[in-house]
């Protein structure tokens, strides 16, 4: 779990991860912001001796500081929770499980399901997703789900050769890609992280045009793997990256969560759930209000005739 400036939910991350009904774990919390003290506390540390602080002495972002914890960890299995996230409590076990089951596999992958800062539910983006294999995905270069979701048995991870500097951002979108070429991955669409959207995140305090050059790099550095067995990155000539710093992402946390809620109105909609639509339109337009386009797409949900009826709910 790295820690950067940004720490008004890590008592809670931590929580979630502590909380899991499987409790033979180690959780490292790594500290990349110079106050391990403070992390120390709120990760209550002195209370559960699952839990070490770290601190990440070079403090050069999050691919160093996820270094440092793998390099301390012990664990057979490997997972990454951010310090603003959260694991659903039955996360650990579900993966320990897969992997069980699935031998052939080096790494599972799961859902995710997206909350507002506050923590409340805004849609389970896999929910129509089917379970299988996404090796052959990440090996054409599509990420499906988020790193966080993942549980990679230790020997993976490490034979992949970790987590790589030159990416200020998208290194776990370089790591998935790497991963893919070597291992095979499984896919469960059950939710397996919980992100909490939020202006303060490291996805939204991130520079556009910075996010978007590594994303490009780590897909460039696979087809070079692919074509000719290294990348640019490996052969010391990689692009020089954007001037760090610029305006963030243009797409602030209220309007993200505000297109997700239509998304899972919409399909609600589709599957004959019109009440429970319009309430997701509903919050929706509240969590943007001044957009014009929300409001409009509520009303559609309000008129328009859902194509399916809903199936009968079990009564309890």
């Amino acid at each position: 779990m790295p820690v950067s400036a940004q720490r008004a939910y890590l008592a809670d991350a931590v929580a979630s991860v502590l909380g899991q009904s499987l409790d033979d774990l180690e959780l490292i919390v790594i500290d990349d912001a110079g106050d391990a003290d403070e992390c120390r506390r709120l990760s209550g540390e002195s209370e559960d001796p699952r839990v070490r602080v770290l601190s990440n002495h070079w403090s050069r972002g999050g691919a160093d500081a996820l270094n440092c914890g793998l390099d301390a960890s012990h664990g057979r299995v490997i997972c990454i929770c951010d310090a603003d996230d959260l694991f659903p409590p039955d996360h650990l076990q579900r993966c320990a499980d897969l992997l069980a089951r699935q031998s052939e596999f080096d790494a599972v992958a799961g859902g995710l399901e997206t909350l507002t800062s506050r923590g409340a539910s805004i849609a389970w983006l896999h929910r129509d997703a089917v379970a299988g294999e996404i090796t052959a995905e990440l090996r054409r270069g599509v990420t499906r789900t988020s790193l966080c979701t993942f549980a990679v048995r230790r020997e993976a991870m490490l034979a992949t050769t970790p987590f790589r500097p030159y990416f200020l951002t998208s290194y776990d979108i370089d790591f998935q890609l790497r991963l893919g070429e070597r291992f095979r991955v499984w896919f469960d669409p059950a939710i397996a992280y919980r992100w909490r959207l939020h202006d303060q995140s490291v996805t939204h305090t991130q520079a556009g045009h910075e996010r978007e050059f590594f994303e490009d790099a780590a897909r460039a550095f696979q087809k070079q793997r692919l074509e000719r067995g290294d990348d640019d990155l490996q052969r010391g000539q990689p692009p020089r990256p954007p001037v760090h710093g610029g305006p963030a992402t243009s797409l602030i946390a209220a309007q993200q969560t505000q297109q997700m809620l239509l998304g899972a109105a919409w399909r609600q909609h589709q599957d004959g759930y019109k009440a429970q639509a319009i309430g997701l339109g509903w919050r929706a337009c509240l969590a943007h209000p001044w957009r014009l386009s929300a409001w409009k797409s509520l009303a559609a949900l309000a008129v328009k005739k859902s194509p399916a009826t809903a199936p009968q709910r079990r009564s309890s």
